[in-house]
């Protein structure tokens, strides 16, 4: 699709990538999602918080928990900041993997940072 795009003279926005990774994600296309997504790194494309959402998501409902933290480290380090779907995503990332003692460190660490947890979620952590 990107290849159709570009031969039409269509340059792919941050919009076009976030949907593409998301497909791919939705369908178990991790691998291909992460290629994706360092393309659109190498071409130049901003991801927007919808984006590193979108590959927090993804890699968190692939059981790589580990990965969708690289990607909130290089979120912060462009100056993105996370906002309460990002933090609820990783809190239910780690309690599905079982690392609850770490879901539980990420919560206590919120308050500091400024983000609000959706309602749901706290009433799941009491």
């Amino acid at each position: 699709m990107l290849n159709d795009m570009t031969k039409c003279g269509v340059r792919p926005d941050t919009v076009t990538y976030t949907g593409l990774l998301d497909g791919l994600f939705k369908n178990g296309r991790a691998t291909k999602a992460m290629e994706l997504f360092n393309l659109m790194l190498l071409k130049g494309e901003e991801p927007n918080t919808v984006t590193y959402n979108v590959m927090i998501d993804g890699l968190c409902k692939e059981g790589l928990v580990d990965d969708a933290f690289k990607i909130l480290e290089m979120m912060k380090g462009k100056g993105k900041k996370p906002d309460v779907i990002t933090y609820n995503t990783l809190l239910m990332g780690l309690s599905t993997d079982g690392k609850v003692d770490e879901a539980m460190k990420l919560y206590s660490m919120m308050p500091k940072t400024g983000t609000l947890l959706s309602r749901m979620l706290s009433l799941i952590t009491c």
